[in-house]
């Protein structure tokens, strides 16, 4: 079984995450998920909004382990 690609996301800002809304609401999963993103480099805890454009590359990291990059472009 092949491990879970993770992702980098570069540019990545409350405005554009599909989460904003649900986490001002308190709604509970969402709140989490912006907790990723306030404690950990790459703001794991981002999704793109259906309207965000993505520009995506591959990366590999120090143990060369690869990972996805996502990149906000508008």
């Amino acid at each position: 079984m092949a491990a879970a690609m993770h992702y980098i996301n570069q540019n990545a800002s409350c405005i554009n995450c599909i989460y904003q809304e649900s986490a001002l609401k308190k709604e509970l999963d969402a709140v989490r998920q912006c907790k990723k993103c306030m404690r950990k480099n790459g703001r794991p805890g981002w999704d793109p909004k259906p309207t965000v454009k993505l520009e995506f590359s591959q990366g590999t990291d120090y143990r060369g382990k690869s990972f996805i990059v996502r990149r906000v472009i508008s």
